[in-house]
């Protein structure tokens, strides 16, 4: 089953949005293995559903903080794969063939250390953005910017940046949703 985050169903948060479930389906009590993504071979019960939704409260120990795996919950979920020029907009600061570096978060709650760079055209259109650090925990609202030509104290003749539109790749995750669960603790399923 695929999952991902959404702002009002965010990894910070130890929920996730689990995608393809059949109509009326509630995983509450079920296990899930994490089967790709940052957290594989990780696993976690699912404590409570918004069927509406499709988002998923992960059981969590208060105390420790661990899934139940016994691990500190896994917060490397939601990391950006690729940023993709969908429409380059137009006034944004040229890099004069070099690499602007300043690219921005906007939006996309719960997310943390993204960086990336821009590559402007002399005409002040994005033509390129490049992940460096694909951060974690973002959702599918990111919206991410490159400094616009108005950034540097006066606007150049290009103007202030708009128009740009950047489609964000995360990390795909999925998860196999387990009846039983071997305790290795214990020995107990």
């Amino acid at each position: 089953v695929p999952v991902s985050a959404t702002d009002a169903c965010r990894w910070a948060d130890n929920r996730l949005v689990l995608r393809g479930l059949p109509a009326g389906a509630d995983p509450t009590g079920v296990t899930l293995y994490f089967m790709a993504g940052a957290c594989t071979g990780r696993y976690t019960a699912v404590k409570s559903f918004d069927a509406a939704t499709g988002c998923a409260n992960l059981s969590i120990n208060v105390t420790s903080g661990n899934w139940d795996d016994g691990s500190a919950a896994c917060t490397a979920h939601g990391a950006v794969q690729s940023l993709q020029v969908v429409a380059g907009g137009s006034g944004y600061l040229p890099s004069g063939g070099a690499v602007n570096t300043n690219l921005s978060v906007v939006s996309g709650s719960g997310g943390v250390g993204l960086a990336g760079t821009c590559v402007v055209d002399a005409q002040g259109r994005v033509t390129g953005v490049t992940v460096s650090t694909p951060g974690a925990q973002y959702t599918e609202g990111l919206v991410v910017s490159c400094p616009s030509a108005c950034s540097v104290g006066a606007c150049l003749p290009a103007g202030s940046g708009s128009g740009l539109s950047v489609r964000v790749v995360l990390q795909p995750a999925s998860v196999a949703l387990v009846a039983g669960t071997w305790r290795r603790g214990d020995g107990s399923v």
